[in-house]
């Protein structure tokens, strides 16, 4: 189950779950987390819980939303909790490789990025062309295209690589033509050949 998987992998991070830990260890930690964010976490700990898969009947009453009414709640809690966590220190938000984003994950940031024009937030987040945000268009947001690498620096790029070893002529050119100036590519293939030998 990918969605939002991103943003559970940083939440059970951020509020410090062991393996060793029982659910009721874990609800502990995940209330102390979110009083980072807010004073009273008593409407937000179930939601945020949830989304973790945790079972908090033991501590809070049972929802009796709708499924779409609940999944709407957790993420206006999730992107409460991003925004109130800002108003206390600066946050750094790192997305990589948005093009591969899951839908859940795309509503949460097309929830947060429109509100983050006034907050102590930087946003960083990588994406292939073909992958059109509907944030792009904002004033406070500003694209920088990464272009493919020209020749001349594939090769500078392979030379330091392969440290010194020699490395035949028509190789490099594979590398060249195969890789089209994408540096992983050209870091996963040079060091394809360099093991191959």
């Amino acid at each position: 189950h990918s969605a939002l998987y991103p943003i559970v992998k940083q939440t059970r991070r951020a509020a410090g779950f062991d393996e060793t830990d029982n659910a009721c260890s874990q609800l502990d930690k995940l209330e102390a987390s979110l009083h980072l964010a807010f004073d009273d976490v008593s409407d937000v700990a179930p939601l945020v819980a949830g989304l973790l898969s945790m079972n908090t009947e033991s501590r809070y009453p049972v929802s009796h939303l709708r499924p779409e009414a609940l999944k709407e709640a957790t993420l206006k809690a999730l992107v409460s909790q991003f925004l109130a966590f800002s108003a206390k220190q600066p946050v750094l938000l790192i997305v990589e490789d948005a093009h591969w984003i899951d839908p859940t994950t795309q509503e949460v940031l097309d929830m947060l990025l429109p509100n983050i024009a006034d907050k102590r937030v930087l946003a960083a987040i990588t994406y292939r062309p073909e992958y059109r945000p509907r944030w792009s268009g904002l004033a406070y947001a500003l694209t920088l295209p990464v272009v493919r690498l020209p020749r001349r620096d594939v090769v500078l790029m392979t030379e330091k690589m392969v440290g010194g070893k020699p490395l035949a002529r028509e190789v490099l050119e594979q590398i060249i033509a195969k890789t089209d100036g994408v540096p992983l590519f050209v870091e996963e293939l040079t060091k394809t050949i360099l093991e191959s030998g």
